[in-house]
């Protein structure tokens, strides 16, 4: 393996395990999983995995123990500098990503009170330009779990657009950081709610799950390690 210089960070991000510890989708490519993962440990000199969830798998599945001092967990991922709300020209939300069975119902079920469109095959810029011009993000799971799309709420924040979506992992609170689905059926999306739910999630995450802030905590302790 060629050498790496400097100091070289992983982030992971597919889904492995639930909150309640139940195997997601990400298991069933497992075999693949564990050679990139593996091979990544390896190169870098610290690791970080966004789902808290996902700490079974490294723990029982791939028992990784010489490398444990590497891998971290959390969504810290976000800017440290609060992002306002953005204007928009379509008055509904959107859902960007993979279909399934499961989402498909979902969002049809949610449609009978929001319009929504679904945007797939987008991608860098131009799924920015595209996202840029909704009111909201929708966020609905793939399978069925307690889990958290990280990368779809990153976007959303860089955005500048409040989520509505399917209860989330416990490091985000239902209805004070997002808007629960459940709930868009009962209040007002057009009312100060909505600004006031982004604004504690904008406070919320560039406070506690900064990428800087995680940084600066990580890198001393982990820099003479691998």
């Amino acid at each position: 393996m060629k050498e790496t210089k400097g100091f070289v960070i992983g982030i992971q991000t597919e889904q492995f395990f639930d909150e309640a510890k139940n195997k997601l989708w990400g298991l069933k490519d497992a075999k693949k999983y564990n050679e990139n993962i593996n091979f990544a440990m390896n190169s870098c000199n610290l690791f970080l995995d966004l789902n808290v969830s996902n700490k079974p798998y490294y723990e029982e599945v791939i028992k990784c123990n010489r490398y444990l001092h590497k891998i971290h967990f959390g969504p810290y991922v976000f800017p440290s500098k609060k992002i306002d709300m953005t204007a928009y020209s379509l008055e509904y939300g959107v859902f960007i990503g993979g279909m399934s069975k499961r989402r498909y119902g979902v969002i049809k079920n949610l449609q009978k009170i929001l319009k929504i469109e679904v945007v797939s095959d987008l991608h860098y810029k131009e799924l920015d330009n595209e996202a840029i011009k909704y009111k909201f993000i929708i966020n609905t799971h793939f399978q069925d779990g307690i889990y958290t799309e990280v990368p779809r709420l990153l976007l959303a924040y860089v955005l500048g657009k409040p989520v509505i979506s399917e209860s989330l992992s416990s490091e985000f609170n239902s209805n004070e950081h997002y808007i629960n689905i459940d709930n868009a059926f009962k209040i007002n999306l057009n009312g100060d709610l909505v600004s006031r739910i982004y604004h504690n999630f904008s406070e919320y995450v560039t406070e506690n799950y900064s990428i800087n802030l995680f940084l600066e905590k990580k890198i001393p302790e982990n820099y003479l390690k691998k």
